[in-house]
């Protein structure tokens, strides 16, 4: 994880003046030992996060806090929007890891999310459809990558 989500600016303040640590040091544990990795305790891989969670205690409360935070994110986002048509995954994540798509939807069932399936997808693809659509869709960095290079040399 870049950085950390939601920090009381409190604990900060309170990490210089207990800890000693000045804002290089603060910015490295931010960086570098918070989310998942300070909740597992071993890493902020997802990948191996899920390959633990099955008999690391810590590696499945990082989890199921990411799925939280994540429901929570998109269930905020939606109040500022009229209307809720499609919930879209994609990137590392939203691609590759069914369990933790699976488990962010299921926190949004009360504002009309379908649930889905806890199973892979290889392409693009509807994976519920009724009020809100949930959506995965593969990133393609590699396309618009050679896009920009070509509008570059062009």
């Amino acid at each position: 994880m870049p950085l950390a989500g939601s920090i009381d600016p409190g604990l900060l303040l309170a990490a210089q003046r207990d800890h000693g640590l000045d804002a290089r040091a603060l910015e490295e544990a931010l960086e570098h030992r918070s989310g998942l990795f300070a909740l597992s305790g071993r890493t902020a891989d997802m990948r191996e996060l899920i390959a633990l969670a099955p008999t690391d205690e810590r590696a499945a409360l990082a989890i199921a806090v990411f799925e939280r935070s994540a429901a929570a994110a998109i269930a905020s986002a939606a109040t500022a929007l009229p209307r809720l048509d499609a919930i879209v995954f994609t990137g590392g994540i939203g691609e590759h890891a069914a369990g933790v798509r699976a488990g962010v939807v299921r926190r949004l069932s009360s504002i009309g999310v379908p649930p889905i399936e806890d199973s892979d997808v290889d392409v693009d693809r509807v994976l519920a459809r009724r009020r809100v659509a949930v959506v995965v869709v593969a990133a393609r960095e590699d396309a618009v990558i050679a896009r920009e290079v070509s509008a570059l040399v062009s």
